[in-house]
């Protein structure tokens, strides 16, 4: 509240320096609220505005900005005084206090980053007509075409880049046929130029953001993986096809097996060594993570990164998408139909893929023959300093790739988020 007092009385100044008039004396009334002072304010600039000549009107420009700027911020702390998260620290002009459910932030409390809350994007009533029409003339198109690859096409024996090809066909059906790729450090237009060990080739581990079914479709259409399973705490991983991938990153089963401490019971019987030594010619999909976010922070990884063989590079790959509110941090039965919805009803969406350079994990004396602390079903207990620089180069690549920051939050505050969300949203 201080911050808003200076900031006020700063405008305050500023008016009187321009228009020094005796309606300005309601502005030091002390019975007004800040709320008076702000309203208040915004009709003295606008009179202001309107009463200087040309000359004087570029020189207030900037009580200009600084208004509308104060505006938004109002705005945006009205939205979200509701919403059972606390925003402080951040460049608002007032600091917003309400009912903290989770701590955002792994190191310096009150950062303000939110990876849980579904991302939503405001419409006109002119664009939400327009999107209804564009929804219902995709839905019955996009529902049959997805229904006849996954239950029949995909189960035949048709060519790589067939299958390729019809993943292309389904991405473009709610519009989606513009992707910005971008390798980490190479300048755009050399990336042709550049060798195939820059990118995932067969043989190689991606190490992917999770926020979107769109996630593991567009993975499958470019670089035709080995999709996983990993759960946090454990390096042992489970093989699932590019259906359950898609039905993963909308589903509870995110956090659903965290309570069965059993990997073998959960469906965890393998590593990545071993898929990559049973697939040599293919490529494997981590969604290290294990759970999906809104695209705005990265949660802790799971050490299953750890067990992949020393010769097999880990790739950092980030992907976000254009508009962001196809993303599905909050899974369940309804998110099946906000996804829908928002996938279908807009005319494009763009996806913005970069691809970082390719780690290697050391290998240890432990696992230096396949057994050990690497084929076992260790901890983050287990995981050694070397290990943990391996994990945090990773996550730190991806989220300077995705322009967000890292948090502390895991799978098991999820589920507890999405339990208060969905009690506060009933």
């Amino acid at each position: 509240m201080q911050v808003t007092f200076v900031t006020l009385f700063g405008f305050t100044e500023i008016i009187r320096i321009c228009n020094p008039t005796p309606a300005n004396a309601l502005l030091d009334n002390p019975y007004l609220t800040p709320g008076h002072h702000f309203h208040l304010l915004i009709r003295e600039i606008r009179t202001l505005l309107l009463s200087c000549s040309s000359k004087r009107r570029r020189e207030t420009n900037a009580v200009t900005r600084l208004t509308k700027s104060l505006q938004a911020q109002t705005a945006r702390w009205r939205n979200t005084r509701n919403s059972g998260i606390e925003v402080c620290r951040q460049p608002p002009i007032r600091r917003i206090r309400t009912a903290q459910l989770l701590t955002f932030s792994p190191k310096p409390p009150g950062s303000g980053v939110s990876p849980f809350i579904p991302i939503s994007s405001p419409a006109t009533a002119l664009w939400t007509v327009l999107h209804v029409f564009i929804f219902l003339f995709r839905l019955p198109l996009f529902l049959s075409y997805a229904a006849f690859y996954f239950l029949v096409l995909h189960h035949l024996p048709l060519p790589a880049v067939a299958h390729k090809l019809l993943l292309w066909g389904m991405m473009a059906i709610p519009g989606i046929w513009w992707v910005d790729l971008q390798l980490d450090g190479v300048k755009r237009g050399h990336l042709s130029s550049q060798p195939p060990e820059r990118v995932p080739h067969p043989g190689s581990v991606i190490a992917a953001s999770f926020t979107s079914p769109i996630d593991a479709l567009y993975l499958a259409a470019v670089f035709d993986p080995i999709f996983t399973v990993s759960r946090p705490g454990s390096r042992k991983v489970r093989r699932i096809g590019l259906f359950g991938a898609i039905a993963l990153a909308l589903s509870p089963a995110q956090y659903n097996s965290l309570d069965n401490d059993d990997d073998a019971a959960a469906g965890f019987t393998t590593d990545l060594r071993a898929l990559v030594a049973q697939n040599p010619g293919r490529v494997v999909a981590v969604f290290p993570e294990c759970a999906t976010t809104n695209g705005r922070g990265i949660l802790p990884f799971s050490p299953s990164l750890l067990a992949a063989p020393a010769a097999s590079p880990l790739f950092p790959v980030s992907i976000r998408y254009t508009p962001p509110d196809i993303t599905t941090p909050v899974p369940g039965k309804r998110a099946w139909c906000n996804f829908l919805w928002k996938l279908l009803s807009r005319p494009t969406h763009c996806i913005r893929v970069r691809i970082a350079e390719g780690v290697r994990v050391v290998p240890s004396d432990a696992d230096g023959d396949g057994s050990g602390a690497a084929g076992g079903s260790s901890g983050e207990g287990d995981v050694t300093a070397e290990e943990r620089r391996v994990l945090d180069s990773i996550a730190e690549a991806l989220a300077r790739l995705g322009r967000n920051k890292r948090v502390g939050l895991t799978a098991r505050d999820k589920a507890r988020f999405v339990a208060s969300w969905k009690r506060a949203r009933k």
